[in-house]
């Protein structure tokens, strides 16, 4: 049996050597082979990849963790100018990186301390009454179970205090017994409560990106950040699908 090739244009020039690693998987070949002929302010997210490919953000993620464990794709975290952790970047390689061979012994650094906490002020709630403490510590050991705070900071470069008041404000929230507003409407604090307990660290990692990309300023951050945790499970799909569509028109019209 004999395989033609009929080539046409778009070519993609790579190094060949991860297609003949035979560490890798053939969903790691490929999926590098489609990160090497993106352009470099592609979004190259678990989330931008996933948009763009049938397999679901889960097994884009495996995928991913395969590319660094076999030295393809190497995480670092920076730090800004004032010495607080800043956002975790990923180099991408043709060739794998061999960190035994020849590499220094990496500085150690000792993980930033988790923040005290400090909720966001309640414009909405002057009067709010005073929460039960047993039933808010437990509301926030379950919420940071869900989220993991410290694998945000630690492996995304997120920022510790504002982590810290997304668990404060969901925790304060889930033990009261106020709805919120979202929609156009007013959620009652049952449903509230059970959306905010099943939020993981994709929805607060999305939170913080719609946050951070807001270009209006917001009039009350509280309520506007209660209402973009609640509708997460519900937008964070079609948010990174939308994205990956305007990089990809935007890169096919050369801008």
């Amino acid at each position: 049996m004999v395989f033609r090739v009929a080539k046409t244009k778009n070519y993609t020039v790579m190094s060949n050597y991860h297609l003949r690693d035979k560490r890798l998987s053939l969903q790691a070949k490929g999926l590098l082979s489609q990160i090497l002929s993106l352009p470099e302010d592609w979004n190259y997210t678990a989330r931008g990849l996933a948009a763009i490919n049938k397999e679901s953000f889960d097994t884009i993620r495996g995928i991913i963790l395969e590319l660094e464990k076999a030295g393809y794709i190497v995480r670092r975290q920076t730090r800004g100018k004032s010495g607080k952790w800043n956002r975790m970047v990923y180099d991408i390689y043709e060739i794998p990186q061999d960190v035994n061979e020849g590499a220094e012994e990496p500085e150690k650094t000792e993980a930033p301390e988790p923040p005290e906490p400090s909720p966001m002020p309640r414009e909405a709630e002057p009067d709010a009454p005073e929460l039960d403490p047993d039933a808010l510590n437990r509301f926030r050991r379950e919420i940071r179970e869900n989220i993991d705070p410290e694998s945000l900071w630690r492996e995304f470069g997120a920022d510790p205090e504002i982590v810290v008041g997304y668990v404060e404000l969901m925790a304060e929230v889930c033990a009261g017994k106020s709805p919120i507003r979202a929609n156009g409407q007013e959620i009652p604090p049952e449903e509230v409560r059970k959306r905010f307990l099943s939020l993981n660290r994709d929805h607060i990692l999305y939170v913080m990106e719609c946050l951070r990309d807001r270009t209006r300023d917001i009039r009350n951050v509280r309520a506007y950040t209660l209402a973009t945790l609640y509708n997460a499970p519900a937008t964070i799909d079609q948010y990174y699908e939308a994205k990956a569509y305007r990089d990809m028109r935007k890169d096919e019209s050369g801008d």
